[in-house]
């Protein structure tokens, strides 16, 4: 029975991934964090501020996000013996 719900989880989780990867997606999300970027009052507003306000704005466009990915490049563990 456990195998048949791990099973079941890894699916839906390699679903969902590849439903968020499409390039559509993936386009819509950038385009919302590029759109804040480029607004022309944070044009205009000092360095920090423009951080501080883009901080806010990517930390709000993540709370649904419940992992993140990131190329580590290549890891070396060792091995137990």
């Amino acid at each position: 029975m456990k195998d048949a719900d791990f099973n079941h989880l890894c699916t839906s989780l390699s679903e969902q991934l590849h439903h968020h990867l499409e390039p559509k997606k993936l386009g819509e999300r950038l385009n919302k964090l590029i759109k804040a970027e480029y607004h022309p009052i944070a044009r205009v507003s000092p360095r920090p501020v423009k951080d501080a306000i883009l901080k806010w704005i990517n930390r709000q466009n993540n709370r649904k996000v419940t992992v993140a990915m990131s190329n580590l490049g290549a890891a070396c563990f060792p091995i137990p013996h």
